[in-house]
């Protein structure tokens, strides 16, 4: 009898340590992501972002109105944000160097942990399947290039995406929807979003993003009047400011131009090819949500902003972790599909691995002109980001052509 209930006993005592492991994996997760994120910073950042946002808090904190102007000190680059986004780096200016680091480096793992507990949250699993990929995706995020560079630089991506997120993923909200807004307010990009909430009918979480945008844009013309007029009347949609856009890290449709037609790129191309990949991708978008996959429109959108955007740095594509998710979503849930669909999810998420885990881009010669002087293999490694970017793009629009429309795309969005 005592031998009967032995391995009986044992394999409760295992099950309940496997249970309490899944319940605290999560935390273990993302107590790991901070102290490798800081260790990553303090060691190989050079924190060039933060440097230029604390340049900007700086300039509100001691009433100076030339916001434009200014340079940081040892890169000479300029402040490329909307005014707004000033105001709010202003307690980074106060607290210093070190503590913006370490409160900077934190909030990013914080929001790529939020951004994971979105997505998981979309599929239907049990507790201890969303732990374990909540954990997945974490890993994910920071075996990536794009996220790896922008703790490096100290820079607002994955927060801007969480936000954006959590607009698309979580509808009906006006709190979400005013993140959103916020987040348009502290830079530009993510306006893409918008477009796509109106795409697929939201329109009041459109318009309540949009009037919170747009209330940014008045705190930031109150403080800082004439560099808001600066900004709005040119500074702010003056690619040039950014950087070098020919540079190899802008993997946007206007780099790549630059880099095919030389200095200058080609305008009317970027325009005409950005047109039709801006209305394809809120088509795409619009047609994904209608089918119930807001994954796959949150996906498209991410991809269409980073595509069209006149300049798109490596560290900008810190949504590709978002969009192989999205990809594997179905399988996850074990949606049924075809098989050549199936592989093609499979090729593509492993494309993205392989581009954004081998840093591939920054092995191409780069800088000093090297761009206008590729061979065709080093021309196709660094427009990689670029290309299979446009690719998952004509594979999820593939997907939404063939998208059953059940409902209005807006109630589906809207989780209604």
């Amino acid at each position: 009898m005592c031998c009967d209930t032995v391995p009986v006993t044992f394999r409760i005592r295992v099950l309940t340590v496997a249970q309490r492991g899944l319940a605290v994996l999560p935390l273990v997760a993302v107590t790991v992501a901070v102290a490798l994120a800081l260790v990553v910073v303090w060691h190989q950042g050079t924190l060039l972002d933060l440097r230029i946002y604390r340049m900007g808090g700086w300039s509100f904190l001691h009433h100076r109105d030339s916001l434009y102007d200014l340079r940081d000190a040892a890169s000479l680059l300029p402040f490329t944000y909307p005014p707004f986004a000033a105001v709010v780096f202003a307690p980074l200016a106060a607290i210093g160097q070190p503590a913006g680091q370490v409160v900077l480096t934190v909030a990013t793992v914080f929001a790529a942990a939020r951004i994971a507990q979105l997505l998981v949250g979309m599929l239907p699993l049990g507790d201890a399947g969303r732990r374990v990929w909540l954990a997945l995706i974490l890993v994910a995020a920071g075996a990536s290039e794009p996220v790896i560079s922008t703790l490096q630089f100290g820079q607002i991506n994955v927060i801007l995406l969480a936000l954006a997120a959590q607009a698309v993923l979580r509808p009906g909200s006006r709190w979400s929807a005013a993140g959103l807004g916020l987040a348009v307010g502290m830079k530009l990009t993510p306006g893409i979003f918008i477009l796509g909430l109106l795409a697929c009918g939201r329109w009041k979480d459109a318009r309540r993003a949009a009037i919170v945008a747009a209330g940014t844009v008045v705190l930031g013309a109150l403080a800082f009047p004439h560099s808001s007029w600066i900004y709005f009347t040119g500074a702010g949609f003056d690619d040039t400011r950014i950087g070098f856009v020919e540079y190899l890290p802008n993997q946007s449709l206007n780099g790549g131009l630059w880099r095919v037609f030389g200095q200058g790129g080609s305008p009317l191309s970027w325009m005409a090819l950005g047109s039709v990949i801006l209305i394809a991708g809120l088509w795409v978008t619009r047609r994904l949500a209608g089918g119930g996959d807001r994954l796959g429109a949150l996906a498209a959108a991410a991809l269409t902003g980073l595509l069209i955007s006149p300049v798109s740095w490596t560290h900008h594509w810190v949504a590709v972790p978002v969009i192989e998710f999205a990809l594997l979503a179905p399988m996850v849930a074990r949606v049924p599909t075809g098989r050549v669909v199936l592989v093609l999810r499979v090729v593509l998420v492993a494309g993205w691995v392989l581009l954004t885990g081998s840093r591939i881009i920054w092995r191409v010669p780069h800088g000093g002109d090297a761009e206008y002087h590729q061979s065709v293999v080093q021309f196709l490694a660094g427009n990689s980001y670029l290309e299979w970017g446009l690719l998952t793009l004509a594979f999820l629009a593939y997907l939404a052509r063939h998208a059953v429309h059940r409902t209005a795309a807006g109630q589906v969005l809207a989780g209604t």
